[in-house]
């Protein structure tokens, strides 16, 4: 295999380092370049840097790990989370669809209503109910209209997730384990927490597939598997963290329903990915959300005993 340009937008956050970390599972050194830009080099809020940086560097691949993530404060920030959400993917699929290339772009279950308890295929309706999901939708249907038809775009949607680094729910509990006894957390939410390496593994596993030629979907859903309320998630992490030894004096957590805590942004009640169709067309197997979450904890234990 030649030597593959790839670029990995927001590398600085959970995904893009766990990406970055992944890579060399998956590739020799001398088949993979990695070019990972500063936020200064290259910005999502910036159109017309996100243009020029790929017309100048020409990478085979781009990666979407970015993105206004901050579900709540969108409400409020509409505008710039739509220009970093949509807009600037967009100018990297029109930059893309100029001068050649593959775009990756991670995208969420939040882009789902998420009313019914049942699992979301592919092609079930979109339909989100908060900014978030609405600016994250916008950026794949500007996906699907500039870089599908030249089979150019993957869309990978996933669920809830978490790693060893950034801000996520795991480092949230644990925050808050270190400052109250008692730590109430919704359990009418439900879906599938899935682990940053898990996600990133994936992903390299699709531009593999597709860079040797393999005929692959265009829009994959990956998660771990089981299903968990947030309560669920902050119980087990509760105890596995009690178990290594990051927390010795553990909180109570306990339940409480989504209208006992108000948040600005709705969320959906039931947002489970189907994961079966992406997984047989990578010849993936699932792994439990917890046995991800176990290895994760055991890598944030180790950092901190590092550190």
């Amino acid at each position: 295999m030649e030597l593959m340009k790839a670029l990995i937008i927001g590398n600085q956050g959970q995904l893009g380092k766990a990406l970055i970390e992944s890579s060399k599972y998956v590739f020799n050194e001398n088949e993979l370049d990695l070019i990972i830009p500063t936020k200064n080099e290259l910005d999502l809020s910036n159109l017309n840097q996100c243009k020029t940086f790929v017309e100048e560097i020409r990478p085979n691949w781009v990666i979407n790990a970015g993105a206004y993530t901050l579900v709540d404060q969108a409400e409020d920030s509409c505008e710039l989370a739509f220009l970093i959400n949509s807009y600037g993917p967009r100018a990297i699929a029109e930059a893309i669809r100029e001068f050649g290339g593959h775009f990756l772009q991670i995208s969420t279950d939040y882009v789902f209503e998420g009313n019914v308890p049942k699992a979301y295929q592919i092609k079930d309706k979109r339909n989100p109910i908060n900014v978030y999901g609405k600016t994250k939708l916008l950026a794949e249907k500007y996906i699907e209209s500039l870089l599908f038809p030249s089979d150019q775009g993957i869309i990978v949607r996933t669920s809830w997730l978490v790693g060893p680094e950034g801000i996520n729910f795991v480092s949230k509990v644990l925050t808050l384990q270190e400052k109250k006894d008692l730590i109430k957390v919704v359990d009418d939410q439900i879906s599938s927490p899935t682990s940053t390496s898990y996600l990133a593994k994936t992903c390299w596993k699709i531009i593999k597939k597709k860079s040797e030629g393999s005929k692959i979907p265009s829009i994959f859903h990956c998660s771990n598997s089981g299903i968990a309320s947030w309560y669920d998630l902050a119980v087990a992490i509760t105890q596995i963290s009690t178990e290594m030894g990051l927390i010795s004096n553990p909180s109570t957590v306990i339940p409480i329903k989504s209208n006992q805590f108000i948040t600005k942004a709705k969320r959906p009640s039931f947002s489970v990915l189907d994961c079966a169709e992406s997984f047989l067309a990578l010849s993936q197997k699932p792994i439990h959300w917890r046995t991800e979450l176990e290895k994760l904890i055991l890598d944030k234990s180790t950092r901190k005993k590092e550190g």
